[in-house]
């Protein structure tokens, strides 16, 4: 019998950015923001935005009908056989394992009684046997991990614990910042990890998994349904074009806005209220692109709980 799991990924191929897990709904804009955002905690500059407050839409079923969602999202539906000693048990993606339910995106592995490129890889990964009632383990790995001896590379992967009462239980920030320079992971809004060694260079997409095969790295499916809930997501991010100048959508609508100013920049971004408010106190009306601040701003809370 196959691990039912649940997985989605964005459809639309970015260059870099910053990925983070908000707590707080984001607020409506009080700026168009046609020629991009600039993030205040950091001042990096990005030209276009993501943004899924699932609290929003409404709860279609089948997921695949809403169209606010397959806008920038596909459910992954493939399987997996048996595949050696390290993946003992097969893999099914149901669609029927991600839905919205009370204003949140919902991925569930169901009770039970592989990236293609490793190395353009960027994983926030939290294993459920790890939670404790005052803390759980963050995995941040940077790919690839291991050398051709197949031993650890220094500062390719560091565990931070996530502390508070009952972590797991209720919905915490994680964000990580991907640029030309370096990856800085946050938990809480609060720095915990940098690295600015194999800086993935590729454009890739945003997967959201959750899963266990029975091999040495997720351990053995639960007996009871796990569920992993996102209440917004947003992805503040450059692509490939915007950086060289030739994304022409982009350029015309800056243009039309009456190009680069205070008053098409939003220059004061604040990732943890999700606020975009243009600074009238902003020194430059230029800003430097950065490749991409994934604000992959998830607010994440997993739950193990008996099935019905």
């Amino acid at each position: 019998m196959p691990v039912r799991t649940a997985r989605v990924d964005l459809s639309s191929l970015i260059r870099h950015a910053v990925l983070a897990f908000l707590v707080i709904y984001a607020t409506t804009a009080e700026a168009s923001c046609e020629c991009g955002f600039v993030i205040n905690d950091t001042q990096d500059y990005y030209t276009h935005l993501i943004h899924n407050n699932f609290s929003t839409y409404s709860p279609t079923k089948p997921l695949s009908t809403n169209p606010k969602f397959t806008r920038d999202w596909a459910i992954q539906k493939w399987g997996l056989p048996v595949m050696n000693w390290a993946t003992p048990l097969p893999i099914l993606n149901r669609p029927e394992n991600v839905y919205l339910e009370n204003g949140q995106l919902t991925l569930r592995q169901e009770g039970y009684s592989k990236e293609s490129d490793d190395k353009n890889e960027i994983d926030i990964e939290i294993l459920t046997r790890e939670f404790k009632p005052d803390s759980m383990l963050v995995h941040y790995t940077t790919h690839p991990a291991l050398d051709d001896r197949g031993w650890l590379i220094d500062n390719a992967t560091e565990i931070i614990a996530l502390k508070g009462h009952r972590p797991a239980e209720h919905f915490q920030l994680h964000r990580f910042d991907w640029t030309k320079e370096e990856l800085r992971f946050y938990q809480n809004s609060k720095v915990v990890h940098t690295n600015n060694l194999r800086i993935p260079k590729d454009e890739g997409s945003v997967y959201l998994n959750l899963w266990a095969d029975g091999g040495m790295w997720s351990g053995s499916p639960s007996t009871t349904d796990v569920y992993l809930r996102v209440k917004h997501l947003s992805i503040y991010h450059n692509t490939s074009a915007s950086e060289n100048g030739t994304d022409t959508a982009f350029s015309r609508r800056c243009q039309r806005a009456g190009g680069l100013s205070t008053e098409t920049v939003c220059y004061d971004v604040h990732i943890n209220s999700g606020l975009q408010v243009p600074s009238s106190k902003s020194k430059s009306l230029a800003p430097r692109p950065f490749w991409v601040l994934f604000l992959f701003s998830l607010a994440l809370a997993s739950a193990i709980t008996s099935l019905p």
